[in-house]
């Protein structure tokens, strides 16, 4: 499972196979949880505090738990692992992975290329893409999310997401387009 560039990278060096997600982010799961379940649980303390007769109401208790079971289950399923597409080195081909698309094969008049992504939520977002030469963008490949406020850990990051870029261009024989990520200072 790549969460992460680092992982990214070592996937892209080892297997001949990718199962590329729709965004590379290292959001814990759980860190969403906890802050949902303490606010129906802070809301239904209120409740009984104010409204002990209400609060101990067995619809109020199945209507509360029921709510903290639904946000915990859109909140698990909004940042699950989901593939996006498959990337097979050997046959050079790309594949959708939800729907049963056609593999689209790739041959030299291809290209793959890193865009600037919209920010999202402060951190800074690439976009890994392959082209073609005549035909323009064919496909996202995923997104990548690099976060830090350490500007020496993001220009790693960065340097790191150019060099897998350009392996994969290797390992598939096309080239590489657009220009390098500026390292930041």
């Amino acid at each position: 499972m790549l969460r992460d560039v680092n992982d990214l990278a070592a996937a892209v060096r080892e297997d001949a196979c990718l199962y590329l997600p729709e965004r590379l982010h290292r959001k814990a799961v759980w860190a969403y949880l906890g802050p949902v379940l303490f606010a129906w649980g802070s809301c239904y303390f209120f409740l009984f505090v104010l409204q002990p007769s209400i609060a101990t109401a067995w619809w109020v208790i199945a209507l509360v738990v029921g709510t903290a079971m639904g946000m915990c289950w859109w909140q698990l399923r909004r940042f699950t692992y989901r593939v996006r597409w498959v990337l097979n080195m050997s046959l050079r081909t790309l594949l959708p992975a939800q729907a049963a698309g056609p593999a689209i094969p790739l041959d030299p008049a291809h290209s793959i290329g890193i865009m600037p992504g919209p920010p999202d939520h402060g951190s800074l977002s690439c976009e890994v893409e392959f082209r073609h030469r005549t035909a323009g963008p064919i496909a996202t490949l995923f997104a990548v999310e690099l976060q830090s406020s350490d500007t020496e850990t993001l220009s790693m990051q960065m340097g790191t997401l150019d060099r897998c870029v350009d392996e994969l261009a290797a390992r598939l024989g096309i080239r590489r387009s657009g220009g390098r990520l500026m390292p930041v200072y």
